[in-house]
């Protein structure tokens, strides 16, 4: 499966959520709960993320806990291989895997 330029953490406009959260913000995680939805109906083998994973270099404790959460959901759903392409931002990447117990594969490919 492939998914692109998710920009968790988008907090356009100024209008408050019921949750007391930046709509803009809560919009975004509900349209990428819903990708991960569809993603796991399908089945995959692995998932590709390419682009902005969050829309900042510091995403807020909130939505690097929801993009674990969700990465989570897909491997108990059976995804067990994961690319996310960050351009330059492989640190949150990193957090996230380790959160999950995982580790990136080496240059010579061994896990």
């Amino acid at each position: 499966a492939h998914i692109a330029d998710t920009h968790l953490g988008a907090s356009s406009y100024r209008k408050i959520s019921e949750s007391g959260y930046n709509q803009r913000e809560e919009d975004i995680a509900e349209a990428f709960r819903d990708a991960v939805d569809k993603i796991i109906a399908q089945k995959p083998e692995f998932v590709l993320h390419a682009g902005d994973l969050f829309d900042s270099a510091r995403p807020t404790n909130r939505m690097i806990h929801f993009a674990i959460e969700q990465v989570s959901r897909l491997r108990r759903h059976g995804v067990e291989e994961f690319h996310f392409y960050t351009l330059n931002r492989a640190e949150l990447t990193y957090a996230i895997c380790h959160a999950l117990g995982l580790r990136a594969a080496t240059a010579g490919g061994a896990a």
